[in-house]
């Protein structure tokens, strides 16, 4: 069987976060998705990994349709696992990795550069418009 296709209660977690740092503390959304997925793996044990998108996608839809009076109820759980998890670890604090350079540079610059070039075209601007290349030192 592959690993795709194992039931959740067979799966083996991989997580690729350096064992060296803490984890973060559950936000109020991830407990209620933490328990929404423990309700449907008791209704439908024999559920398959590749389902696990859509337990999210669905837990999300719910999570949006539920009361203020719910949400306040897992903010408070939320509170209370990081009150633990700053008992836990005292000098814990997040930071975020950033992209490295060169991935930054290349979405910024692509990203930009293709929007002028398409927005000049479809409003014609004469100072965008093509002018063939020629060579500085021949003569015209």
């Amino acid at each position: 069987m592959s690993t795709q296709q194992q039931p959740l209660s067979q799966r083996v977690t991989k997580r690729r976060r350096n064992r060296d740092t803490p984890p973060r503390p559950l936000n109020s959304f991830m407990i209620y998705r933490r328990e929404y997925q423990k309700k449907i793996k008791e209704q439908h044990p024999n559920i398959l990994l590749s389902e696990l998108s859509r337990i999210s996608k669905s837990a999300a839809d719910e999570w949006a349709q539920e009361p203020q009076h719910v949400k306040q109820k897992y903010a408070e759980k939320a509170r209370v696992e990081k009150e633990r998890h700053m008992k836990l670890y005292p000098n814990y604090v997040y930071c975020p990795r950033r992209p490295s350079r060169s991935k930054q540079r290349k979405k910024s610059t692509s990203e930009g550069s293709s929007e002028k070039m398409s927005l000049n075209f479809l409003l014609n601007d004469e100072s965008n418009t093509f002018r063939p290349y020629t060579h500085p030192y021949t003569q015209v």
